[in-house]
């Protein structure tokens, strides 16, 4: 796909970024374009982060040191067998990278999380005092640097030109509008994905980005992939018929690799 582009928009390869859903996948992208070294391979989390680099320092903090700045700003009970830590730090997650408002989500978690609001502005201010990221912030504050600085959004879209964001059913809010704020009117994004397989529903992932794909991006076309050559014939088959019942999905046929025979032994029930 990127060396079609390449060819056909006569793109240099820094205009066009491979976006890969973590960095496995990414080493597997590089992997695969040798002749194209100046192609840009960047994780969703990478790309947000190089975006604030270019106009300062950050440092990225890991979730030990998430924990650690908590703990200075909630009273964490101690109880055995129980880490109090993980709601705040899945409260944290789900205003930034599900876009929802910090008295949503406290409502959400039944009293696990009192008083999110105020201390959601608090660790935020504390992480840009000390210009400190965590993961998710470097997602998060990447938005808010394309919506509030014009000439970051300059810089950043003419850098990507032309996007195609791998496993497109599983970004979050916030990584698909991250997307659309790079890709700019334009719209040139090429989603790669299988709404049948959202698996990260729990942190906002829908299979609605790619069933709605036109609605965010409308100039988009599609290009089904029909045939299923990894699978044997009678997991083809299996999966085709479990699929049919799901109520949201982009209406598709699926059927094994042309010339593959059906074995007794393809799919087995234990």
């Amino acid at each position: 796909r990127a060396r079609h582009l390449l060819r056909r928009w006569r793109l240099p390869g820094r205009a066009v970024t491979l976006v890969a859903y973590n960095k496995r996948a990414a080493d597997e992208m590089r992997e695969r374009t040798p002749d194209l070294p100046d192609l840009q391979v960047r994780t969703l989390n990478a790309l947000g982060l190089s975006l604030l680099t270019r106009s300062a320092q950050v440092t990225t903090i890991d979730e030990n040191r998430v924990r650690s700045i908590l703990d200075t700003l909630v009273d964490l009970p101690r109880r055995a067998n129980t880490d109090p830590a993980v709601a705040w730090i899945e409260a944290l997650s789900a205003v930034r990278l599900g876009l929802q408002a910090p008295a949503e989500v406290e409502a959400e978690f039944g009293g696990d999380v009192d008083g999110l609001p105020e201390v959601f502005d608090r660790y935020r201010r504390l992480l840009s005092e000390r210009r400190l990221v965590d993961f998710d912030e470097q997602v998060y504050k990447a938005i808010e640097l394309l919506l509030t600085d014009p000439a970051a959004r300059r810089s950043a879209r003419a850098s990507c030109r032309a996007l195609l964001v791998d496993e497109f059913q599983d970004l979050t809010p916030a990584h698909l509008l991250l997307v659309r704020l790079l890709a700019g009117p334009e719209g040139a994004v090429f989603g790669v994905g299988d709404d049948d397989q959202t698996i990260y529903g729990y942190s906002g992932a829908s299979p609605e980005w790619l069933i709605d794909f036109r609605s965010f991006f409308p100039t988009a076309g599609e290009h089904p992939l029909h045939v299923n050559y990894r699978c044997p014939v009678g997991v083809v088959e299996a999966a085709r018929t479990l699929l049919t019942h799901n109520r949201r999905r982009v209406q598709k046929r699926i059927v094994a690799a042309p010339g593959r025979a059906r074995r007794d032994h393809d799919l087995e029930v234990v």
